[in-house]
């Protein structure tokens, strides 16, 4: 309390809410020398009010305390890769757990970020705890959500998904006679592709241990919200082509073929004894076995021919092909050539060609001495003469069967 401007040290009140926040001073002087004394007060101050006095009266104004919550959303899913991320999420604000109506968009427009502000800070003089949630929205359930910091240093949500992948595999198909000419790999090489682009990190090289099949896992299966579309290449594989069905490859290689001629040559003063035969028959042999392929040369092909179509290798190696004929009787036989320029079976006869035998000397011209032989008109040569005759023709006879005998005896050599 203060008289005429001098503060009453002993008129101090305290005033509390006990009191009705009311004072009273009473029994002060009115005059002081005759001259009406002015009585005022004053307050001391309360920490964040502004006082008023208007004359006894004292009004203490207070606003209250505002705050602000920042919200930022943070989206873990590989840059919207499998395309599930919504355009826009909605953030609602909680005090004291209990939902305040106040809600937030956050877009990419916003660049994911927004603010509730202009929020009491107390309640009932209680500091107001500030939380926020996040609404529903498509494919929610996809994501995986976390909410971490505070009102005070603002809040993170944070959504995470984790990218749909898959694999792609496939294998190989060799079409090349079981690798019959030896010509296949002992590796090859497959390269990935994404949308017809090259994966540099995704080579790989197949072998026969691989059972020839490959397989390309943990593979991202969309990208900004599209199916990848993977492809493969393999890359050349010499004397193959390649057929891509999917992610299977098949390699065809037509096994070399080759053709072997074979020409029969008679050496028989043509067929001078009449015994060479109508045809003859010409086996084939791959690596000394019998492949029960046959050629019959006859006059009606000039005595010639040709194996055809014959596999030029078996397991990697050059097959040795040779030729064997049947046997031909009264004919040695010769094989000369090979399979590259053809192979000439000659057969060989010599026709007989008898000494023809002395005539005996003819009767009458005789030099015999007399005495020594038979004479002409001699009755009693004549019984003689018939015998050797007689003996002559049978040893003819005889040789000309020795001879023919000897012939058909000829050996086939192969």
């Amino acid at each position: 309390l203060y008289a005429n401007g001098v503060e009453l040290k002993d008129k101090v009140l305290t005033v509390t809410e006990e009191d009705g926040w009311a004072w009273s001073f009473t029994n002060l002087p009115k005059y002081e020398n005759g001259v009406q004394i002015n009585y005022t007060i004053s307050e001391d101050a309360v920490t964040d009010y502004t006082t008023t006095v208007t004359g006894y009266d004292v009004t203490n104004s207070y606003t209250p305390g505002k705050t602000s919550v920042g919200v930022t959303k943070s989206w873990q899913d590989n840059n919207n890769q499998d395309g599930i991320r919504p355009e826009s999420i909605t953030v609602k604000l909680l005090a004291n757990g209990k939902d305040t109506g106040k809600t937030l968009t956050l877009s990419k427009g916003n660049s994911w970020a927004g603010t509730f502000s202009d929020l009491d800070e107390y309640k009932d003089g209680e500091l107001i705890k500030y939380t926020v949630e996040e609404e529903d929205f498509t494919n929610a359930n996809q994501y995986e959500t976390v909410i971490t910091g505070n009102a005070e240093t603002g809040y993170v949500i944070t959504n995470s998904h984790t990218p749909a992948t898959t694999e792609v595999s496939g294998s190989k198909t060799w079409d090349d006679g079981d690798n019959q000419d030896g010509k296949r790999p002992e590796s090859i090489t497959i390269r990935l592709y994404a949308d017809g682009v090259e994966l540099k990190d995704k080579v790989q090289t197949v072998t026969e241990e691989d059972s020839w099949a490959w397989s390309f896992t943990g593979l991202p299966k969309y990208e900004g919200g599209r199916e990848i579309r993977y492809t493969i290449t393999e890359d050349m594989v010499t004397g193959y082509q390649s057929e891509i069905r999917g992610m299977d490859v098949t390699n065809r290689y037509t096994p070399e073929q080759i053709s072997l001629s074979v020409t029969k040559n008679w050496q028989d003063q043509a067929d001078a004894d009449g015994i060479r035969p109508e045809s003859i028959t010409v086996k084939l042999y791959a690596d000394g076995k019998d492949t029960g392929k046959k050629l019959v040369l006859s006059q009606k092909n000039s005595w010639t021919g040709s194996f055809t179509d014959l596999d030029e290798y078996a397991d990697g190696e050059k097959i040795v092909y040779t030729v064997e004929e049947e046997k031909v009787e009264g004919y040695d036989t010769v094989i000369s050539g090979n399979a590259e320029k053809g192979y000439v079976i000659c057969n060989s006869h010599t026709p007989d060609n008898p000494d023809t035998p002395e005539e005996p000397d003819t009767p009458g011209n005789s030099n015999t001495p007399n005495g020594g032989g038979p004479q002409t008109g001699d009755p009693t040569s004549l019984p003689l003469w018939s015998g050797l005759m007689a003996v002559s023709g049978i040893v003819l006879a005889g040789t000309l069967i020795l001879a023919r005998k000897k012939r058909y005896r000829g050996k086939h050599t192969k």
